[in-house]
């Protein structure tokens, strides 16, 4: 017998259960007729042949195999549960001595080729993760499957399968890799319109000498949708979707799906991205407009636009999380265009009386009349006792929109009652302290022409008094607020729209006869600055609404203005 003479490859890996196939090229070396040959073929536990070797029991490993043409052609097949070991694979062949082709009589060995393996013991493969588990549809994710005895790729035999089963026939597998006998990557294909759905994953091992064994993912994965934007329940984003329009200060309430996702998951880290100048909500308390901003962290958002703007691309999407708290961020947008109309080329025109007299009032408590001086031509009781009568000082009247309604704010900028007296400290003032005049909305507006403000600020003459002078500074604002949008409960908004800054500035004298007259120079003008005001989003904080903290407050003893 010759010595077997080995020759070296890498590991390979042989799974329980399995079978497989391979071929070895021969040199003959002494046997001339390849017919009269046979294969000798051994497993050996333990580091290399001949050294502490040990047989692996024929139960465990058995074989066939021929030689044809120069080649041992091999089929090994692996009992199913054995344990996990190193062995070594030797293949020999001999010449039966009984065959006229060889040389002699002496039976003659030959060994030409081994090779190391690891003898992997188990048949059913588990699956411990999918990473990620969350799958969004309209595009491409690879995943990577953690578990137990899978069949690599580099194995002789058939690797691991993978298959995906989900309802709607919208996801496939691609490019998938058997890596080791513990992870398989893979690359998932998910349609655009796929919907949330759970998808049965499971990883087989065939087998020639036995029933195949396979084990399926649990929890199962499940396809994230594409997000949806709804308005008033209609469908407004997507492919197909058209341009939406809504006037300025309308309610835009926006709702989305998916609300709820299958196999544990749930709707988690949304975000809206809503360009233009929008709020949630308008609120107007005596200390100021309060301007809540919007919402843009949850699945659904309500909110109004201030300014006019086109093609405005309002964005959605949303993170997802799974049975086990990880995050899966961010799904594909859903996006809606939205174009914020105005109301028309509102502006605000005044009418100026330019008229400053001193006229006698009915006072409140007492008999008689005090005398007031007045911007404008008005009779009857003093501020505050009743309804008086005649033309105020000045109308401001707004005009430009066909629908909705005006909406007047007039902010006291600055207001002061100068008094000169012939006996004690000369002069003396008061007056009245900055703020909203009166309340929000402005409450002098013409009952028969409501697109129509007025003012006509009056001021006391008191007995000791000398002389009086009246400065008033003050901002009337135009807003304009829309009518109730259709389908919807929610209220419009006034939106700012500009404003328009006047004053009045009289002084009155009484004279030798103990009369009061209007007294030097009228500056009574409604044209004072620039005129009308345009709105600007960059005006103030508040995106061009008028600013107060207090409403005017009085403390010359006597109202201030009309009422």
């Amino acid at each position: 017998m010759i010595s077997p003479a080995l020759g070296h490859a890498q590991t390979v890996t042989w799974h329980t259960g399995q079978t497989y196939n391979f071929s070895v090229s021969l040199s003959p070396n002494g046997c001339y007729d390849w017919g009269g040959c046979s294969p000798w073929i051994d497993l050996y536990t333990g580091d290399t042949p001949y050294n502490d070797l040990y047989y692996v029991p024929a139960s465990v490993f058995t074989y066939s195999g021929n030689v044809q043409a120069g080649q041992l052609n091999v089929t090994v097949e692996v009992a199913p549960n054995v344990p996990t070991e190193m062995a070594t694979f030797l293949a020999e062949y001999q010449c039966d001595p009984a065959s006229a082709t060889c040389p002699d009589m002496n039976s003659v060995m030959f060994s030409e080729y081994s090779f190391p393996v690891q003898i992997i013991g188990c048949s059913t493969p588990s699956i411990s993760s999918v990473t990620p588990d969350g799958w969004w549809a309209g595009g491409q994710q690879n995943i990577t499957i953690s578990g137990g005895c899978f069949l690599p790729s580099s194995d002789s035999g058939s690797p691991s399968q993978v298959t995906l089963t989900d309802g709607a026939g919208a996801v496939t597998l691609s490019n998938v890799s058997v890596v080791s006998s513990t992870q398989i990557t893979a690359t998932v294909n998910v349609t655009k319109r796929a919907p949330a759905e759970t998808v049965t994953l499971t990883v087989t091992n065939t087998s020639s000498n036995g029933a195949s064994q396979s084990a399926t993912a649990s929890p199962a994965p499940v396809v994230l949708p594409v997000p949806v934007i709804k308005w008033n329940g209609r469908t407004i984003s997507g492919d197909n979707a058209r341009n939406q329009s809504v006037v300025v200060g309308q309610p835009v309430e926006l709702t989305t799906t998916p609300a709820s996702l299958p196999g544990g998951f749930t709707v988690s880290g949304s975000n809206w991205t809503i360009p233009g100048t929008n709020v949630q909500d308008f609120s107007p308390p005596n200390s100021g407009i309060v301007l809540t901003p919007t919402q843009t962290n949850k699945p659904n958002t309500t909110y109004y636009w201030l300014y006019p703007r086109d093609a405005m691309n309002v964005v959605y999407t949303y993170c997802a999380t799974d049975p086990n708290g990880s995050q899966i961020c961010e799904s594909p947008e859903a996006k809606a265009v939205f174009n914020a109309k105005s109301p028309g080329s509102l502006t605000l025109a005044t009418d100026d009386s330019r008229l400053a007299l001193v006229e006698k009032l009915d006072a409140c408590n007492s008999p008689g009349k005090l005398p007031f001086l007045e911007y404008g031509d008005l009779s009857g009781p003093a501020p505050g006792c009743g309804n008086d009568e005649g033309p105020p000082g000045i109308h401001l009247t707004a005009s430009g929109a066909s629908s909705g309604s005006y909406v007047f704010a007039q902010v006291v900028d600055a207001d002061v009652s100068e008094y000169t007296h012939a006996t004690g400290p000369s002069p003396t003032s008061c007056g009245a302290h900055a703020g909203l005049d009166r309340s929000f909305p402005y409450e002098a507006v013409e009952k028969q022409n409501p697109q129509t403000a007025y003012d006509g600020p009056q001021m006391p003459l008191f007995p000791n008094a000398l002389t009086g002078t009246r400065t008033f500074h003050a901002s009337m604002y135009l807003l304009w607020q829309p009518d109730q949008l259709s389908g919807t409960a929610t209220a419009s908004i006034p939106v700012p729209i500009g404003r328009q800054d006047w004053q009045f500035i009289a002084t009155a004298v009484e004279n030798a006869k103990g009369k009061w007259e209007r007294h030097g120079i009228l500056t009574a003008s409604g044209d004072e600055g620039e005129g009308f005001v345009p709105s600007t989003p960059d005006d103030n904080a508040i995106y061009g609404y008028p600013q107060w903290t207090h409403l005017v407050s009085n403390v010359c003893g006597v109202s201030q203005e009309v009422q």
